[in-house]
């Protein structure tokens, strides 16, 4: 008898047997959760797919149904994966800026895993957490800085040239309704393209350029429908089309990287640092050999930190432009309050700089509300624990995937009052001495750049971009809605969240 099970066992496809064995791992996990009376409480879920069919393509809603029910940290089961969902502000923080380290490594899916083998393990800050991880951060933070920083302030001087061609072309069409989005992607892409590998004034001419941008949509594209494999890994033997296509797209932006890379490495001179790939090498130089070479630090993984700074770079500075349009053209007091302030303080004649943030309060406050509502990151990339840790009464197991729900953060109704609401001068202040300044300690009670270990590595550059970009666009252009096609804050729910595609028509100002 016991021949004949092993026979019939022998005899099956191996999908059939992975799916057995998530079954039973399933209802093992159950099992001795229901004795762990530390570990986060949730609902049941389905065999094989757990939650997965109850979430939906925005699953928000039904993570605020679950935090209503069961308190700020709670449990349920995606595919293969037992997640541990975070939500609140204190919450928040007390995991990723108390407990960075417990809460610093990122779940190894099944698709990073495929991109690690085939880069040879050069995946830039997608290495495993540990003291290479943190080197690695530690030079990007330092090559980023020492650009940004660098004397002729070329920043600054890119997106300034970039707004200008975006304003030029939204004015182009006259008073013709148009969806700004492509537009808005080819200038945000353009900028970080050359921070990050030089100057070039025919960039959109540039063959690596065109195939990052699509490579960049591509990938938006694909994130938004989901890998199974990732969450399910024993469905990666139905979905080999798509894990073909996955790594089709992932392969451009490392294509373009050894292109630079060769070129840059053949050019670099440490007392000419064009970009932030010659800052890259120098900071990679500047690490000793001993703290380095012990952790296997080398220049083609210190490069592949710009496929990292790529794909952060784009969508995401893209997507808050998009709604500052939106917001603009749907609120056309707060427009107007906006292009008074830049008018009063700038000008019409001369272009915005980042020293002219300090005078432009309600600016700056407008745009912490279009981050804020907009929440255009509600759920941050997973995280995963590196020990056993105790937050608050429950016990998270070392390895657990956890979710990180920052919209709780962003429309906390505790903290804002009418969260619903786009109401920029709840970030205003007013001094001692009558002058009205920005909350920057309200600014602080959202988290769209994360947290901790893992906080957006980018997020002073993106900030740079999005102030810049949006106070030339206010200086420059009034937007209107189109009066055939009203727009709804409805929502996409992707990689990040955008409206949905609107019209708007933009007219100049001055």
């Amino acid at each position: 008898m016991a021949g004949g099970l092993i026979d019939t066992v022998a005899a099956c496809p191996t999908y059939v047997l992975y799916t057995f064995a998530a079954v039973c791992a399933g209802i093992l996990w159950w099992c001795n959760r229901q004795n762990d009376t530390k570990y986060p409480p949730g609902p049941w879920g389905l065999p094989l797919v757990g939650h997965i069919p109850f979430l939906g393509k925005n699953p928000i809603p039904k993570l605020e149904q679950y935090r209503k029910q069961y308190g700020d940290v709670f449990s349920l089961r995606l595919g293969s994966y037992h997640v541990v969902v975070l939500n609140g502000l204190q919450t928040i923080k007390t995991a990723l800026t108390r407990k960075p380290d417990d809460f610093g490594a990122r779940p190894s899916v099944y698709s990073f895993k495929l991109i690690s083998d085939l880069q040879n393990g050069n995946v830039g800050l997608s290495v495993p957490f540990g003291p290479r991880y943190k080197l690695l951060r530690k030079i990007t933070n330092n090559a980023l800085r020492t650009f940004a920083n660098y004397r002729t302030n070329p920043v600054e001087d890119i997106i300034t040239e970039e707004g200008n061609k975006l304003v030029n072309y939204f004015l182009s069409n006259g008073k013709t309704a148009f969806d700004p989005q492509q537009e808005i992607s080819l200038s945000v892409g353009s900028v970080i393209y050359q921070i990050l590998f030089g100057r070039d004034a025919k960039i959109r001419e540039d063959k690596n350029y065109c195939a990052m941008i699509k490579s960049s949509r591509d990938f938006v594209e694909f994130a938004t429908v989901g890998n199974p494999v990732d969450i399910m890994p024993w469905t990666r033997f139905f979905f080999h089309a798509r894990t073909k296509k996955f790594l089709s797209i992932i392969d451009i932006p490392y294509r373009v990287l050894a292109t630079q890379s060769a070129h840059h490495q053949a050019t670099y001179d440490s007392d000419s640092i064009r970009d932030v790939m010659d800052a890259l090498l120098k900071a990679a130089d500047d690490i000793s050999q001993e703290e380095g070479g012990d952790l296997g630090l080398s220049h083609d993984l210190v490069m592949s930190i710009t496929v990292d700074l790529l794909g952060a770079g784009v969508d995401t500075v893209s997507t808050a432009l998009l709604w500052g349009i939106f917001f603009m053209a749907s609120y056309p007091e707060v427009q107007k309050r906006v292009q008074r302030e830049i008018e009063e303080q700038i000008g019409l004649s001369r272009h915005p700089t980042m020293e002219d943030k300090k005078c432009l309060p309600f600016v700056e406050a407008t745009v912490s509300e279009i981050m804020r509502l907009a929440c255009i990151t509600p759920l941050s990339v997973p995280r995963q624990t590196t020990v056993d840790v105790e937050l608050g009464e429950y016990k998270i197991p070392k390895d657990t995937f956890v979710m990180i729900n920052q919209q709780s953060t962003c429309m906390d109704p505790e903290t804002w009052g009418d969260p619903e609401k786009f109401r920029p001068e709840r970030f205003l202040t007013e001094g001692d001495g009558g002058e009205i300044t920005m909350n920057s300690g309200l600014a602080e009670s959202f988290m769209v750049f994360g947290a901790g270990r893992r906080r957006c590595i980018g997020e002073f550059l993106a900030k740079i971009e999005v102030f810049l970009f949006f106070t030339l666009l206010m200086q420059r252009c009034s937007f209107s809605q189109s009066p055939v096609e009203k727009l709804s804050l409805e929502r996409a729910f992707g990689l990040t969240v955008k409206p949905k595609p609107f019209k708007i028509i933009a007219t100049e100002r001055g």
